[in-house]
């Protein structure tokens, strides 16, 4: 590998000398424990994703995606209909380049279900923590335990195990594998497969190209022999990027979340210097024992791009511990952390890291862990359940439907599902929800109001009324 790599990782400024000898194999019984503790836990979230499916509560991206591998599998091309910038289908390649839509298609045609996507998004994520049980093994080799710590580590991290990577899909949640993989392959001295990762994880979503550019430019950091390879690859990631959104791709990028760079200094630091911030890296470098921070490596340099995502932008959601927008920073952030152990003595990186995988078990304490498992016997669960059920026993699979977000991932099949209100003036159904919702936000009012309305129209008839919604069908 690059001679100026140390065993940890960590740069040399000295001239360039033989690459360190390569640490003995993981051995055979710790790799299947590490494999035995990742598949257990696959197994559990996945248990924990098929009950949101149950009671009707996967997020919406997993919808637009169910429903986006659906019409091409229909022949109507790589569009959607389950959004809000729209009333009508359209393309995603519009917004968004994810060429492993093709590849995810193989699987849906193997297996042609929403939760195929979990069985995927689950299984990237116990496989990244496989690697990173590796690579904590080469970076402080001779302790099986620190591996077996590592893991878990990688598997329990709140950014990884909350939120949105139990009940939505997103490419952005592949970088748990391809994160440490890259990380791996770097320190084994293959860099032509660390590139291959990060192309993997660009092709993704093009929002990942600027973590893959400061990824290199972390590892260039580290290698004055490859310096110029890795920032030729770093500028070809910042202009995938800006080609990408010179063609109105990643259109998120400087739209309505970063809206106050354009108000001036003031307000982006109210935004930047904001409490919201302060607890959002304190749960996230707090159960770390902020070691990142206290032993830095460059590797913190492709942790910039998903801590700045966040940082600068005060929108709630992209706050909250688990949300896709994060997947990013938390799994270089704890290949920063690998990295950081690595320059500790062995004895004491075991005793660091046994007490991060504690500090992860505290702060997993002030958040929701697999809450719909509490929940699956609970009646008022049940009955909700029912309530959809009987809504599916009647909508055909080519019915259009118009109703709230929850519904759509059950008929992803159905060529057109829009979100309500859209559409509730001619679709075959209306779906009229019984209490407001967020997204699109719908109030109380503009609920009675086209409740009234249905009632009077004549197109239009009453089918269903139960707790959780009012259902009219289109007359024939």
């Amino acid at each position: 590998m690059p001679s100026a790599l140390s065993p940890t990782g960590s740069p040399s400024a000295a001239a360039p000398s033989p690459a360190p000898p390569s640490p003995p194999a993981l051995p055979g019984v710790w790799l299947a424990v590490l494999v035995a503790m990742a598949g257990g836990w696959f197994a559990l979230c996945l248990y924990a994703t098929w009950l949101r499916w149950d009671f009707w509560m996967l997020g919406i991206d997993t919808s637009s995606y169910a429903q986006l591998l659906a019409r091409f599998d229909q022949g109507l091309g790589w569009t959607y209909t389950t959004h809000i910038e729209s009333t009508g289908p359209i393309a995603i390649f519009r917004y968004h380049f994810h060429l492993l839509l093709y590849p995810l298609y193989g699987l849906y045609k193997l297996l042609p279900h929403p939760l195929v996507l979990f069985v995927v998004q689950h299984g990237l994520h116990a496989a990244g923590a496989v690697t990173a049980g590796i690579l904590a093994w080469r970076l402080v080799p001779g302790d099986g335990s620190l591996a077996a710590l590592a893991t878990l580590a990688w598997l329990l991290f709140p950014q990884h195990l909350l939120g949105q990577s139990l009940f939505d899909f997103s490419f952005r949640h592949f970088s748990l594998l391809l994160i440490p993989l890259a990380g791996l392959f770097w320190q084994a001295g293959r860099p032509v497969a660390m590139l291959a990762a990060l192309a993997v994880m660009v092709a993704g979503t093009e929002e990942l190209a600027l973590t893959a550019a400061f990824f290199l430019l972390a590892a260039a950091w580290q290698s004055p022999a490859d310096r110029g390879r890795l920032a030729v690859g770093a500028v070809a990631c910042f202009g995938y990027l800006g080609l990408m959104t010179w063609l109105g791709m990643n259109h998120h990028a400087l739209g309505w979340r970063y809206a106050h760079f354009r108000q001036g200094l003031g307000p982006t630091l109210a935004v930047l210097l904001s409490e919201l911030n302060a607890q959002y890296l304190l749960f996230f470098v707090g159960p770390l024992l902020f070691l990142p921070l206290l032993r830095p490596t460059s590797w913190l340099l492709a942790c910039v791009p998903g801590a700045a995502q966040v940082l600068f932008t005060s929108t709630l959601d992209t706050h909250a511990i688990g949300h896709h927008h994060s997947a990013a920073f938390g799994a270089t952030l704890l290949l920063a952390n690998l990295f950081a152990l690595g320059r500790l003595p062995a004895a004491w990186a075991r005793r660091v890291l046994l007490g991060q995988v504690l500090g992860i078990a505290v702060a997993l304490l002030f958040l929701p862990v697999f809450p719909m498992i509490d929940h699956a016997a609970d009646p008022e669960f049940l009955a909700r359940r029912e309530c959809f059920r009987s809504l599916a026993a009647v909508v055909g699979p080519r019915d259009s439907i118009s109703g709230p977000t929850y519904l759509a991932t059950h008929f992803w099949q159905n060529p057109e599902v829009f979100l309500f209100p859209f559409h509730a003036d001619d679709a075959d159904w209306v779906v009229v929800p019984a209490r407001p919702t967020g997204y699109p936000p719908v109030g109380a009012d503009t609920i009675r109001e086209h409740a009234a309305r249905l009632h009077a129209d004549p197109r239009y008839r009453q089918v269903l009324a139960n707790q959780e919604f009012l259902a009219f069908r289109r007359n024939p």
